[in-house]
């Protein structure tokens, strides 16, 4: 159900082969991949 509210989220890690970055609200940051081995 759409409610047409919206929220601001800190935040979003999005799990996937074909996710390249992710974007914190204010700026960017890298991390290290942990799956690598």
């Amino acid at each position: 159900v759409l409610t047409g509210e919206t929220r601001k989220l800190g935040l979003a890690i999005c799990r996937g082969t074909s996710v390249i970055c992710s974007y914190p609200v204010e700026g960017t940051e890298a991390i290290e991949n942990p799956f690598l081995d």
